[in-house]
């Protein structure tokens, strides 16, 4: 397992902070997505940030990257990451889960010119929530893209999204502020929610 810095011809990220480090498909990806007009990109699961680095460089100046990242210690590593370079002012390192982007930062959506995902982890429609829940916890990731049988995106499937089917919602940090559902009356009895668990 690599341990420091890894050291590119024109920058250097720490990786300490990242499960994943700097691999031969993220340095691929970095070199070979097609940015081309791209002035806003998002890089999911950005873990320490490399792959939107190597995009950003290569993008014409005055491009944004915004790189979101689920696990604490990669997002605090990405931020850090774009902090030391030269185009930090670029580049935004967010913690949370994707599909909550766009309610944390409803000016995000709908304006990104490319996504990139390191890596892209796709599967087939017909996967059992057994099967897809036992295969995250086996290649240790969150989320997946979801594939019909002919190749065509038809969605993300997160690990959160199996758990929620087993046990029914679950509410985390990123989710609004839910409805009380005991309430105390003036009279000093409670008031309770029928469908509270």
């Amino acid at each position: 397992m690599a341990k420091g810095p890894f050291h590119f011809k024109t920058f250097t990220v720490g990786q300490d902070g990242a499960a994943m480090k700097v691999g031969t498909d993220g340095i691929v990806l970095g070199c070979w997505s097609p940015i081309e007009g791209a002035r806003r990109v998002m890089d999911i699961g950005a873990g320490n940030g490399y792959v939107g680095i190597m995009l950003l460089q290569r993008m014409k100046p005055g491009g944004q990257l915004y790189g979101v990242e689920l696990e604490p210690g990669a997002a605090a590593q990405c931020k850090e990451n774009y902090l030391n370079q030269p185009f930090a002012s670029e580049a935004t390192a967010w913690h949370g889960p994707v599909q909550k982007a766009t309610e944390v930062h409803p000016n995000w959506r709908n304006t990104f010119d490319l996504i990139v995902s390191n890596p892209p982890y796709f599967v087939p429609e017909t996967t059992t929530l057994d099967d897809q829940m036992r295969e995250f916890l086996r290649i240790r990731s969150h989320f997946a893209l979801v594939e019909d049988e002919y190749g065509s995106l038809q969605g993300l499937i997160t690990l959160e999204d199996i758990l929620e089917e087993i046990v029914g919602e679950i509410t985390d940090e990123f989710d609004p502020a839910a409805e009380m559902q005991v309430k105390k009356t003036d009279d000093g009895q409670f008031l309770v929610d029928g469908a509270m668990t």
